[in-house]
């Protein structure tokens, strides 16, 4: 009897290392992500994780994205803005997220982010002035 109790305890432990090594072999699906804040054009690439929604659209939660990038202000897929996924009445989804672009490295716009782009600096506006000249006949 106490050797069925140490093959089930056995059987146990084998178990559970067979599906601790399936766990750590299967992939989990992730965005890649590119902060545009640094000057020097220098950044790392982010992983954040996928989620399902309710309507089976892979996604990635907006507090996903904040947590590896606090000052986050939106996502651009090159220079066009990812909106939030929106429901039947166009509003914002809750909990806020994003659809996952997964063959794409999109870029995190920083409330640190400095234009390096002379295009992208506006110009100042010239003032006109009026000048009256007075005549003496």
């Amino acid at each position: 009897m106490a050797s069925k109790k140490n093959k089930n305890k056995n059987k146990k432990k084998s178990n559970s290392q067979i599906e601790t090594k399936l766990a750590a072999s299967v992939a989990i699906p992730y965005q890649t992500f590119r902060e545009r804040s640094s000057p020097d054009g220098i950044s790392l690439l982010k992983k954040i994780a996928i989620h399902v929604d309710n309507t089976q659209k892979e996604t990635v939660l907006w507090k996903d994205i904040q947590q590896v990038f606090p000052n986050v202000l939106c996502i651009k897929n090159e220079d066009t803005d990812v909106p939030f996924v929106k429901n039947g009445d166009f509003e914002n989804s809750l909990p806020l997220r994003i659809i996952c672009l997964p063959d794409v490295v999109l870029n995190v716009v920083s409330k640190d982010y400095e234009r390096t782009d002379p295009a992208d600096i506006p110009m100042p506006a010239l003032e006109l002035l009026s000048l009256e000249i007075e005549i003496d006949p």
